[in-house]
């Protein structure tokens, strides 16, 4: 059978699901035994078929990933399977992962500075600080370090700020295996609220939202959200993203907010 018959049979085959039965470290390991076995349990729960190069994704997201979050910055992994039965579930294999873990870096100090440097913060840098979880000397966690991150930009955006990005620039001290990062705050425009208009045939739910959407305060779309899901009684079942329009002026600072709850009329 030639390659190009055997392409076009598998092509036409369907996704074999892999099953993740054992995983194995071949180097001696650092990783903490809690992270360790959150590992191995993420690695066995990922849906696989054979369609996919998953083992790749695998090295380089799942495994290299966890590393990182223990500050193992320079880490390498490799990665290969064993073949093993093939039943009704699909096909079973082991994988056996090799790590260089290189040196563990801490975090060094975090700064914080407006990217304009005609702006000044709009938040204290103390409070900034709070929204960080890790402090200097902890091992240094990438994943905490982008959950910093969206809690700024939370923090930010339920005061108007809904164009904030935050840019983490690192400094890497490798004599002192420390990682130091400056958050740099595009802070942007502050928005209010302009106009609000519902569509609903629900009475009560159109007083609730004018009274807790009202022209000129700050807008924070949490609001918004919660008022859709606190009042979901209210609603019919069917309302969606969709029915939310919002609708902002760069120029004026105001965001326009149309809510369109009215049920679907049946098709007939």
């Amino acid at each position: 059978m030639n390659e190009e018959v055997a392409a076009q049979i598998n092509a036409k085959r369907p996704p074999v699901k892999i099953i993740i039965d054992r995983v194995t470290f071949e180097n001696p390991i650092h990783l903490s035994n809690s992270s360790q076995r959150e590992l191995v349990t993420q690695l066995k729960q990922i849906p696989i078929d054979d369609s996919e190069d998953w083992l790749q994704e695998i090295r380089d997201v799942s495994v290299t990933g966890a590393w990182r979050n223990e500050g193992f910055r320079n880490v390498q992994v490799t990665a290969q399977i064993s073949e093993g039965r093939v039943d009704s579930v699909g096909h079973h294999v082991a994988l056996e992962i090799n790590v260089n873990e290189g040196q563990q870096f801490r975090l060094g100090e975090v700064m914080f500075r407006s990217s304009d440097a005609d702006r000044p913060l709009v938040f204290p840098v103390g409070e900034l600080k709070k929204y960080f979880l890790l402090r200097e000397g902890d091992v240094f966690n990438e994943s905490k370090v982008r959950d910093g991150i969206d809690a700024l930009k939370a923090l930010y955006g339920s005061h108007g700020y809904i164009d904030f990005v935050a840019i983490p620039l690192v400094d890497v001290d490798d004599k002192r295996l420390r990682i130091s990062l400056v958050m740099e705050l595009d802070q942007e425009q502050q928005f209010r609220i302009g106009k609000v208009e519902v569509f609903s045939s629900s009475p009560q739910f159109e007083q609730t939202a004018r009274l807790n959407l009202k022209s000129g305060d700050i807008f924070d779309i949490r609001t918004v959200k919660n008022l859709l899901k606190d009042n979901a009684a209210l609603l019919p079942p069917d309302i969606s993203d969709e029915d939310l329009v919002i609708h902002r002026d760069v120029r004026s600072g105001i965001v326009d907010i149309r809510l369109n709850l009215e049920p679907c009329p049946q098709v007939r």
